[in-house]
């Protein structure tokens, strides 16, 4: 399992992620109130199905994980993203997407390097 986390705005920005087989289990949460706003799966086949909860718009962050994803070969995956500030302005919105991109950067280093490690150690 590989865990990361910032501060942002007061509170802490968390994923986590931890493969099962060939397949990428990535949770990412934090804020005022952790909780599940969307989930997005990519299929082996390549789709990307998404559901979002009424009054969320945590899809944004989980679609574009698991197109990031895809585009790194990853035969399939759950990205459920659930991240919450209360009263955030543009300027907020602005900072959790560019703290979620710096996350996606520190994730996937550790993750894929994770599996590279799991490999090795089977071999």
């Amino acid at each position: 399992m590989v865990t990361e986390a910032i501060p942002l705005l007061g509170r802490e920005l968390q994923v986590l992620a931890f493969w099962m087989g060939e397949d990428l289990h990535i949770s990412i949460f934090g804020g005022d109130k952790a909780h599940i706003g969307a989930v997005s799966i990519l299929s082996p086949e390549g789709s990307i199905q998404t559901t979002c909860f009424p009054g969320h718009r945590d899809d944004t962050v989980s679609i574009l994980w698991c197109q990031r994803l895809k585009a790194r070969g990853v035969h399939a995956a759950v990205v459920e993203a659930g991240i919450h500030y209360d009263n955030l302005s543009r300027e907020g919105i602005a900072a959790v997407l560019d703290a979620c991109d710096v996350l996606w950067k520190r994730l996937t280093n550790g993750v894929f390097e994770n599996k590279q490690e799991e490999y090795e150690h089977e071999e």
